[in-house]
């Protein structure tokens, strides 16, 4: 699995509104992304 970087959406439209968006995204991706590792098949 791979996630798109939530930072790029911040440089890409130099809007910074979305800093605290994209950091919040980026934590719930890592979490989900972690949680899918560790699952059992």
């Amino acid at each position: 699995m791979e996630a798109m970087n939530p930072d790029i959406m911040v440089q890409v439209t130099d809007a910074h509104g979305l800093r605290d968006v994209a950091a919040d995204a980026a934590t719930r991706l890592q979490a989900a992304m972690r949680s899918l590792a560790t699952r059992d098949t």
